[in-house]
């Protein structure tokens, strides 16, 4: 979901939170950091793996215990592909603070 674009860059709502602790001033106090990372087009790639290109599987009316009357159809999506960083220098590793 898209947030919103604040100079050029979208900003994308992620539930995936990636944070860390870092040592501050005083020896006793840590604070958690949070990281979003800007990129500029274009700066990752994916490889394929395997030939594994990916697939749409779609199971229409499946009758199994969570749909005994077989009027619930199951889409799933599969792939095997790695992502290359091609330019680190269009990256920037964002850090904020919690309050």
């Amino acid at each position: 979901m898209e947030m919103g674009e604040l100079y050029g860059v979208r900003w994308l709502l992620n539930v995936n939170v990636m944070s860390g602790t870092e040592a501050t001033s005083t020896a006793a106090s840590t604070v958690v950091r949070f990281y979003s990372y800007i990129h500029g087009r274009d700066s990752f790639g994916t490889y394929d793996l395997e030939k594994d290109q990916p697939k749409l599987y779609i199971l229409p009316n499946a009758v199994d215990s969570n749909s005994p009357a077989g009027r619930v159809s199951t889409i799933s999506w599969a792939g095997a592909y790695a992502a290359k960083l091609l330019n680190s220098n269009w990256v920037i590793a964002a850090r904020f603070t919690a309050a």
